[in-house]
């Protein structure tokens, strides 16, 4: 629904979803669910205005490295301006995102390198595998 609602022209941007087969519980998967749909939204937003219209690619990937899940969405879009780290600005959607981060005793690492890249590992619990 967030792509067609934020790409008019459809074709433009292109996603991909790889998701290992994982159960998640409902205390991890209404935050998982809220980070994604927070990163997501923002490069549909941002990464790629409609009024640039180039084309651009988003990934998101969810699987288990380790003893950790991980979650990792990317785009090839426009970027951050340099020297913005949006943890610190007054974004609602980086703000609830760094909350469901720590609300999972997990982690965030933002890579700004042709688009954006957000990493984010929290700990399996001890009665999965």
């Amino acid at each position: 629904g967030l792509y067609h609602s934020y790409c008019p022209k459809q074709g433009i941007i292109t996603y991909e979803v790889h998701a290992d087969p994982i159960e998640l519980g409902v205390d991890f998967a209404i935050p998982c669910g809220i980070i994604i749909n927070e990163l997501f939204t923002d490069a549909l937003k941002h990464a790629f205005p409609p009024d640039l219209g180039y084309p651009g690619t988003m990934k998101i990937s969810m699987g288990i490295a380790g003893k950790n899940y991980r979650l990792i969405v990317t785009d090839d879009g426009k970027g951050f301006a340099d020297g913005l780290d949006p943890r610190k600005t007054d974004s609602l959607g980086y703000t609830l995102v760094d909350l469901f981060v720590k609300q999972l005793s997990g982690t965030m690492k933002i890579t700004k390198k042709k688009g954006v890249s957000v990493t984010i590992e929290f700990p399996v619990p001890k009665n999965k595998k």
